[in-house]
């Protein structure tokens, strides 16, 4: 019964940021693309989903991916220099996985 009522504060919503930069690599295991991320981002949304992953949950799904999933034919995944992490076939950007947030 006070006199105040309490203000719910909103915690503010990342940016996500649309993939831009130069590509610095392309990989045929996620793993191997998630090191590179880490070393030009430390938090990302996964294309389409509201959670954010640190650079430590990124790895350990890239890991559990490379166990379960195997890259089709000419398919590479693409690190660009904002973190952005997208999947390649034959040479063509067709799907970004995880988008770097601010």
């Amino acid at each position: 019964m006070g006199l105040f009522k309490k203000k719910k504060v909103e915690e503010p919503q990342p940016v996500v940021v649309e993939p831009q930069g130069q590509e610095v690599g392309c990989y045929d295991r996620l793993t191997e693309a998630a090191e590179e991320a880490a070393r030009h981002h430390f938090k990302w949304v996964f294309m389409g989903e509201p959670d954010l992953y640190s650079i430590n949950d990124l790895k350990a799904m890239a890991e559990i991916d490379d166990q379960e999933n195997q890259l089709g034919e000419g398919e590479k995944y693409v690190v660009l220099s904002d973190g952005s992490i997208g999947l390649k076939k034959d040479g063509v950007y067709i799907d970004w996985l995880f988008i770097p947030v601010r």
